[in-house]
């Protein structure tokens, strides 16, 4: 374990405990606003399967320096570099994404369902357009055959 003079805290092994929970009340904020675009940020992400190069030990995330390009806030930088994400900052954003997703979605659905609304039209007048043919053909023939 090493402590940064910033107050930084470095653990090269895992810690555990029975929860986290980052302070994240509005009495802590200002110039609060909705995340805007949040998909298409989310899209630019790249998850990573890796392995640690200390313990040899696999894993899933992120690569900080990849998601600076993209979301900086959450990137932990020391001197020169991008060091860490803050995943749980991720978090809004990611909520934000799957709000986007599902207005897709939903749009998505409702031109599913008017085009099964107009199928089922085009199938009724198909049927009539055929009833309409054959009252034809039999008008057509009874008129030939006066």
């Amino acid at each position: 374990m090493t402590i940064a003079n910033d107050g930084g805290v470095n653990f090269p092994g895992a810690v555990t405990g029975a929860s986290f929970i980052p302070t994240s009340s509005a009495a802590f904020k200002t110039n609060i606003r909705t995340y805007e675009n949040a998909l298409e940020t989310v899209k630019k992400l790249r998850g990573v399967r890796f392995d640690w190069k200390e313990s040899g030990k696999p894993s899933v995330g992120l690569i900080a320096e990849e998601v600076d390009k993209v979301i900086p806030e959450v990137v932990a930088h020391n001197d020169t570099d991008a060091t860490g994400v803050n995943y749980d900052s991720l978090v809004g954003v990611l909520v934000e994404a799957v709000k986007e997703q599902d207005k897709i979605i939903q749009a998505q659905q409702k031109v599913i369902q008017d085009l099964q609304e107009q199928q089922k039209i085009n199938a009724a007048l198909a049927k009539k357009v055929l009833e309409l043919e054959r009252l034809l053909i039999m008008s057509n023939a009874v008129s030939k055959a006066d």
